[in-house]
């Protein structure tokens, strides 16, 4: 079973990451990527730009050698739409299980997704609880609750598994916060990342 850790990563941060090294430590998947977004349908702009996203991933991802970088959404060049990303996954990977990872916040807006009545035909969800955002543990949106990790190999899809894996509370609306404030955020994401952000900056100053 392949899982992905989708989302902006505006910009990547140890949340994002040791959340994807510990459910790689569970030895449960067979691989465990990030998958950044194109386009995310739900925000309405980025810090940073694409490419400058994708390096800050592969900069983090130096420090992180078990994760990989999953380029379905980019390759699509528009709007991400999970359902439409999941549909090209399981037509390369037709007798893979597929997993995806969010945090428990997601679940929130859960419905408002494209085709979210559709996403059980595709995939499992593994959730990550988030710091904050409390949550009913149950079925969702056709999705039927899993008692048990294990419980996800016994189905090619359809389950929902909610996790007791602890995460760090980070999130990259608060490294963008910082950054704007001229604020340390050194303990928020990888030194290489940090140096990266701060050439980009560089380098938009210059353009300015």
């Amino acid at each position: 079973m392949i899982a992905f850790l989708g989302g902006t990563f505006d910009p990547i941060h140890f949340g994002h990451l040791e959340a994807a090294k510990k459910i790689n430590e569970l030895k449960f998947f067979t691989e465990v990527s990030l998958m950044p977004s194109y386009h995310p349908v739900q925000k309405n702009s980025c810090m940073f730009n694409l490419n400058e996203r994708v390096e800050l991933i592969k900069e983090a991802l130096k420090l992180y050698p078990e994760l990989t970088i999953n380029y379905t959404e980019l390759n699509l060049k528009k709007p991400s739409f999970t359902v439409d990303t999941l549909k090209l996954i399981r037509k390369d990977n037709n007798s893979q299980r597929i997993c995806l990872i969010f945090g428990s916040d997601i679940l929130k807006g859960f419905n408002t997704w494209k085709e979210c009545e559709n996403l059980h035909k595709y995939c499992h969800i593994f959730v990550i609880p988030r710091p904050g955002f409390k949550i009913e543990k149950k079925d969702i949106i056709n999705f039927k609750k899993a008692n048990d990790l294990n419980d996800l190999n016994n189905k090619q899809f359809g389950l929902i598994f909610y996790s007791d894996i602890q995460i760090l509370d980070i999130s990259s609306t608060l490294i963008k916060e910082k950054l704007l404030n001229n604020e340390k955020i050194s303990n928020l994401t990888p030194r290489n990342v940090i140096q990266k952000i701060i050439r980009f900056n560089s380098q938009k100053r210059n353009l300015s």
